[in-house]
C-alpha cells in the first residue's frame, strides 16, 4: 500500500502542476473567440481533474478521520487538524464547482447562469485545485503507512 500511496501522491502533485501550468500558458497559444472561448485541451484535462478530485477526497477524508480520532475536543487546534480540514473541505468545494460547471458544459441547454460566471468558475477551479492536490500529494509522500 505504501508504494501505491507514493504513486498517487506523485500523480496528485504532477496533475496539479499540469493544471496550473496550462491555466497560466493558455493565453499564449489560444485565441479566444465567442464560439471557442477556451482551449480544447481543457476537455482532455477533465478526466485528470476528476481523478485528482476523487483521490484527494478519499485520502483527505482518511487523513481528516485519523487526525480527529487522535485529538480531543478540549485541546488546542493542531496544524494537522487545520491542514486536513482545509484540504478536505477545500477539495469538496472545488469538486462541487467542477461538476456543476462540467455538467453545464455537457448540457448547452442549461442557461441559468451566464457565460461569464462559467468562465470565472473555471478560473477559480484552475487556481484552487493545484495547491489542494499538491498538499494532499505531499502528505501522501511523507506518510509512513
Amino acid at each position: 500500500m505504501d508504494i501505491l500511496k507514493k504513486a498517487i501522491g506523485i500523480f496528485l502533485i504532477l496533475g496539479g502542476i499540469a493544471v496550473a501550468v496550462h491555466l497560466i500558458v493558455e493565453p499564449l497559444y489560444h485565441t479566444s473567440t465567442e464560439a471557442d472561448p477556451s482551449s480544447p485541451l481543457w476537455q482532455a484535462f477533465h478526466p485528470v481533474v476528476i481523478a485528482i478530485l476523487v483521490l484527494t477526497f478519499i485520502f483527505s477524508f482518511l487523513r481528516k478521520r485519523d487526525v480527529e480520532q487522535v485529538g480531543c475536543a478540549d485541546t488546542m487546534v493542531s496544524r494537522d487538524f487545520m491542514a486536513s480540514n482545509v484540504i478536505f473541505y477545500g477539495n469538496l468545494v472545488v469538486g462541487i464547482l467542477f461538476f456543476w460547471n462540467w455538467f453545464d458544459v455537457l448540457n448547452p441547454a442549461f442557461t441559468a447562469v451566464g457565460d461569464d460566471v462559467v468562465k470565472l468558475t473555471w478560473a477559480f477551479i484552475g487556481v484552487a485545485l493545484p495547491p489542494l492536490s499538491a498538499a494532499m500529494g505531499i502528505s501522501l509522500l511523507k506518510s509512513d503507512n
